[in-house]
């Protein structure tokens, strides 16, 4: 009798372990199922913000593109050359009817888009551009020692100016962002562009659609 007991004992741990273990299984199942659901749902949040916010790009490119905020830039005269100590040789610039892709590189504009746009220039795939195009980088440093060590880190092979903010007379001029774009020999103002990190492969899109 005693035997019998000791033996229902056991089938009774046995069977209550069982379901512990089976319970602690589902336990780790629904956790994990979860954790991927989870996973899932922050994946899909993240590319509606991503294509959210490349909706927003389009549309502010399309913007800025649009023929009535388009104009005929006047000759400048109030761009400096610099050399490894100061500004030098006040010159004139947008005077030579010259086909021209402007890049007016903004010091308190995203940083990283800048890279990205210059990182995409150096490219071998786009040597072409020097041919085709007069290149003129546009600076506004303020603090000269920082633009050197800028311009050094950058290794721009174009040619660098500077002009003071807001020397250039296009809507875009009073906003924060690094902008492009260029001009043709009668001096209209075409194709603008506003670099974005977010979204590299614009850039080379936009220095393919430039080619001519």
């Amino acid at each position: 009798m005693r035997h019998l007991r000791l033996i229902s004992y056991c089938y009774i741990i046995i069977t209550l372990y069982s379901c512990q273990n089976k319970s602690d299984q589902s336990d780790q199942a629904l956790e994990f199922n979860s954790s991927r659901i989870q996973k899932m749902t922050t994946i899909h949040e993240d590319s509606l913000k991503k294509n959210k916010a490349e909706k927003h790009y389009m549309s502010e490119l399309l913007y800025i593109n649009n023929p009535n905020n388009l104009i005929k830039i006047p000759p400048l005269d109030k761009a400096y050359e610099v050399n490894d100590t100061a500004r030098i040789n006040p010159i004139q610039i947008f005077n030579d009817h010259t086909n021209t892709l402007v890049i007016r590189y903004s010091t308190i504009g995203c940083n990283t888009c800048s890279k990205a746009l210059f990182h995409t220039l150096n490219l071998e795939s786009f040597e072409w551009l020097s041919t085709s195009y007069k290149i003129l980088v546009l600076t506004d440093y303020v603090d000269y020692l920082a633009f050197l060590k800028w311009y050094k880190i950058t290794d721009l092979n174009e040619r660098t100016l500077w002009i003071e903010k807001g020397g250039i007379p296009i809507p875009l001029e009073h906003n924060t962002e690094t902008y492009m774009f260029t001009i043709n020999e009668n001096n209209n103002v075409s194709s603008v562009f506003i670099p974005n990190s977010l979204f590299p492969e614009y850039i080379s899109r936009y220095l393919n659609s430039i080619k001519i």
